[in-house]
């Protein structure tokens, strides 16, 4: 596989899910946060993962 024109970030995500197969698993997941300053869920849509539920958690520091 080559990464010619993508970020290292882009050519992990895109081994994660041939790796997880390789391993015996049928299926990949990964969390975002989605109000992350980076925006990343282009980068995960490319690599084919889906949004498969949203969850929200509040907190207060203490």
């Amino acid at each position: 596989m080559t990464t010619h024109r993508r970020g290292a970030a882009g050519a992990l995500i895109s081994r994660a899910p041939r790796a997880a197969r390789d391993a015996g698993f049928d299926r990949a997941s990964i969390e975002v946060d989605t109000d992350g300053p980076t925006g990343p869920h282009g980068l995960y849509e490319r690599a084919g993962f889906t949004v498969a539920r949203t969850e929200v958690r509040y907190t207060l520091d203490v």
